[in-house]
């Protein structure tokens, strides 16, 4: 196996090509040849980030229909008892739903690979960006494919690849 100059949790890059990670072991590789292109953008860092966005409308929606209800629950005036767990039942759902609408509409800097056989895929450079290892990451990559390589950061005037351009 050769030695990665970059590494994220999900992915590897060696001379050799782009290394799909799991729990940091090699289990599929990209090799450039293979590549028919790649591009660095900017981009959704969750994959079904719609299926995403949708379940998280669901859920809010549902915490605030609940919530709606328990007021007009207690504008009766014959309540007679009210437990605690009524009051979670919306605020839970609220925080989850919260969280996975933050993560449906996160954006980031991803590397989207689109190899001859038609495969599409994208993974996320979060890690690298916050390690400053973006210059040098799209040096390799512009070094290893070429033509097919499309930085679109640069062409933005992004910082985090200005100084490669």
């Amino acid at each position: 196996m050769p030695p990665y100059h970059f590494q994220t949790p999900e992915f590897g890059i060696s001379d050799t090509g782009i290394h799909l990670l799991r729990g940091g072991y090699n289990h599929e590789t990209i090799q450039f040849a293979d590549v028919a292109t790649a591009e660095i953008k900017r981009g959704k860092e969750f994959k079904n980030w719609l299926i995403l966005l949708v379940f998280s409308n669901g859920v809010i929606g549902f915490a605030i229909v609940f919530a709606w209800r328990l007021y007009h629950f207690f504008q009766l005036e014959y309540v007679s008892r009210i437990y605690a767990r009524e009051f979670l039942v919306p605020v839970i759902p609220l925080l989850v739903g919260g969280y996975c609408l933050y993560l449906s509409l996160r954006n980031g800097v991803v590397l989207r690979i689109v190899t001859n056989d038609g495969k599409n895929k994208i993974f996320m450079l979060r890690d690298l960006v916050k390690a400053n290892q973006m210059p040098a990451v799209i040096a390799l990559l512009r070094k290893q494919l070429d033509r097919k390589f499309q930085d679109q950061l640069a062409s933005a005037g992004n910082k985090t690849t200005k100084s490669v351009a």
